[in-house]
């Protein structure tokens, strides 16, 4: 669009960090607070030839661009524990979580208060680890939580046959057109939870040599992570090595 403006943001963070129980106890938070102004979305665009929608390959598609919002605003949060049960085996978590809204005009001029883009559900990850002289090991364990069609970004804004506000929730960068189809009413269900598990490891061979496996999505396990519109690859086995000169 012409007339884009720049995105700025103004964020104010706040943080802890602590251990206990002799150092073998670590505590970690970070909550934040980000101010949009003129936060960039995608909106109904216009073709040179002045119409909206074009055919590529059979297939019409709506012509779209980047347009300023009046305002947005996200609150995020961030949690890590450490926990050491011996000088070989330790307990790793992390979790994180955002929530984001926007102040969008309607099509009478209204201002409306609406979902942001770019916002995941929330997601994280457990681990057990054991180290022993050379070896180093480690199981893991990531979730990502569901996200529901009420909470993915709106592209358009128009008024209904009845009178009442029609909000599309597709073309947007939260990629809603790519989450699966619920097959009895036809319509996007949004992205749905998950959870994978892996096995890592690495054995020290020398000063300079290190080897290294994978055993990613060990249950092979189908999931497909927020907007991304592709599934995770199956059981993903890897060997390697690497060198430090």
């Amino acid at each position: 669009s012409p007339g884009l403006r720049p995105e700025r943001s103004t964020t104010f963070e706040i943080g802890y960090e602590g251990r206990y129980a002799g150092g073998r106890l670590s505590l970690g938070a970070t909550a934040y607070y980000t101010l949009l102004s003129g936060a960039i979305v995608r909106g109904p665009g216009v073709l040179p030839d002045g119409g909206t929608t074009l055919e590529v390959e059979g297939e019409l598609l709506r012509a779209q661009t980047n347009v300023n919002a009046d305002r947005a605003r996200i609150l995020g949060g961030d949690l890590y524990i450490r926990y050491k049960l011996n000088e070989r085996w330790s307990i790793r978590t992390d979790a994180h979580a955002l929530h984001g809204r926007r102040d969008q005009t309607g099509p009478e001029g209204q201002r409306l208060t609406l979902p942001q883009d770019h916002i995941p559900p929330p997601y994280g990850s457990a681990s057990l680890h054991y180290e022993r002289d050379r070896w180093r090991l480690s199981a893991r364990a990531r979730f990502q939580l569901a996200k529901p069609v009420s909470s993915y970004a709106v592209g358009a804004v128009s008024r209904g046959a009845d009178g009442s506000l029609a909000l599309d929730r597709t073309g947007t960068s939260d990629n809603l057109e790519l989450t699966p189809v619920d097959p009895v009413t036809g319509a996007f269900v949004g992205s749905l939870a998950w959870w994978a598990v892996g096995l890592y490891g690495e054995y020290t061979l020398n000063s300079t040599l290190s080897a290294r496996f994978k055993a990613v999505n060990l249950l092979d396990r189908h999931y497909r992570t927020f907007a991304s519109g592709v599934s995770a690859p199956g059981i993903d086995v890897g060997f390697g090595l690497s060198a430090k000169f």
